[in-house]
Parts: structure tokens; C-alpha cells; sequence
């Protein structure tokens, strides 16, 4: 073979093999980088979620004291009640987010501490009504507190889960 010839060869072997190295750089690359973006964007639903699941602890625990003084502080209890369930729909509104980028056991840990929220906020309502009306506020009180530990027992599954979702 003639040696210009050979050259020649050599020279597009060459430049075929950068052009591969160079192809397979930038696809490692961006398949990590998108893990990365992944990853964040989890991370930020996740922190929002619990968040609004905070709030709405908050605003449920500062709505049960206005609805245990006695008498009732119904204009401030129905105000804080009307608030925790803002903080719940916006919680509820993440999970489905949650359930979309995120694994399936952080999703479900996510779907229990909606369900024990939507219980607690479905109770102060009930309790508010109960007591503008006069009745006893006690069976409402006692499915309030049932709401919230459902919740907090799910809560404590979803941050281990999150965690390791997020390490993984």
C-alpha cells in the first residue's frame, strides 16, 4: 500500500475515533447532568411538600386551641381552619407532583400524610359547625387528634424515603 495512502487512513481512523470519544464524552455527560437536574428538581418538590404540610400542621394546631377556649374563638378558629385547608390543597397539589417525579414509596408515604391531613381539616370543620351550632365538640376534637397522629406516622415513612430517593 502506498504510503500516502496509508496516511490517509490513518489520519480519518483517527480523527473517527475522536469524533466517538468526543460523542460518547458529551452523552455520559449529559445523562449525568440530567441525573443531577433530576435529582434537584425531587429535592425542591420534596422540600415545598413538606412546607405546606408544615403550615398546615401549624394552622390546624392554631386552630384547635381557638376551638378548645372556652368559649370557642369561632372568627379566629374559622379563619386558621379556612387556612389549613389553603396549606392542604397546595400539599395535595405537590403530592401529585411527588407522584410524578418521584418514586413510588416516597408517593405513597406522600398520598398517607394528605390522606391524615384531609381527615384532620374534614374534623375541624365539622368541629366548627358543631360548635356554632351549640353541640358537644368532643367527638370532633377526638377525630382531629386521630387526623394529625395518622399523619405524623406517615410523615416520619416519606422523610426516610425522600432521603434515600435523594442519595440514591
Amino acid at each position: 500500500m502506498d504510503q500516502g495512502i496509508a496516511a490517509i487512513l490513518g489520519a480519518v481512523a483517527g480523527g473517527i475515533g475522536a469524533i466517538l470519544g468526543s460523542v460518547c464524552a458529551t452523552l455520559l455527560q449529559g445523562r449525568s447532568e440530567r441525573k443531577q437536574w433530576q435529582r434537584q428538581s425531587r429535592r425542591d418538590i420534596y422540600a415545598a411538600f413538606v412546607t405546606a404540610v408544615e403550615h398546615a400542621i401549624d394552622s390546624a394546631n392554631d386552630a384547635e386551641k381557638s376551638l378548645s377556649a372556652q368559649p370557642p374563638e369561632m372568627p379566629s378558629a374559622k379563619t386558621k381552619v379556612s387556612e389549613v385547608r389553603s396549606h392542604v390543597d397546595e400539599a395535595d397539589r405537590l403530592a401529585t407532583l411527588i407522584s410524578l417525579e418521584g418514586s413510588s414509596k416516597v408517593a405513597e408515604y406522600s398520598r398517607g400524610i394528605i390522606s391524615g391531613l384531609e381527615d384532620w381539616v374534614s374534623s375541624l370543620e365539622s368541629w366548627v359547625r358543631a360548635a356554632e351550632n351549640g353541640k358537644n365538640t368532643t367527638r370532633y376534637a377526638n377525630d382531629a387528634a386521630e387526623g394529625i397522629e395518622a399523619a405524623n406516622r406517615w410523615a416520619s415513612d416519606f422523610m426516610k424515603a425522600a432521603k434515600e430517593a435523594l442519595a440514591a
